[in-house]
């Protein structure tokens, strides 16, 4: 297909089904442990849950791979998730409390399970 007169000139078209790589998928929840929330299934949508379903801090989050995206959310408005400024996530300094459903935070892995924030919503 073509456009006269436009810049794009022809445009290809696809030969495979769109990849799904980059998809976030459904949520799943993910349980802290001593600060830790591991990867349980193949999905970067994640709720965060406080082990024994009260108040947790995580630290870090593991099983994922170098340049990987996640959103996390906590899986309960009713209990506070505190995202830790630590060692495994780079929060510019200031720790992320999660204390209503709809908050969120998008993070990037810069490998060896270490994490670099790239925005977060406070609702």
């Amino acid at each position: 297909m073509t456009f006269p007169g436009s810049w794009l000139g022809a445009v290809p078209a696809a030969t495979t089904a769109p990849a799904t790589a980059g998809s976030f998928g459904a949520p799943t929840t993910l349980t802290i442990a001593a600060g830790l929330a591991a990867k349980t299934v193949d999905t970067k949508n994640l709720l965060i849950a406080g082990a024994g379903g009260v108040a947790d801090q995580l630290d870090r989050i593991t099983g994922y791979n170098e340049g990987d995206m996640v959103i996390i959310s906590p899986s309960d408005g009713a209990v506070t998730i505190t995202v830790a400024d630590s060692v495994g996530m780079n929060l510019s300094g200031i720790d992320f409390t999660m204390d209503d459903i709809n908050d969120s935070m998008i993070l990037l892995n810069q490998g060896s399970d270490t994490w670099k924030e790239l925005s977060r919503s406070a609702n």
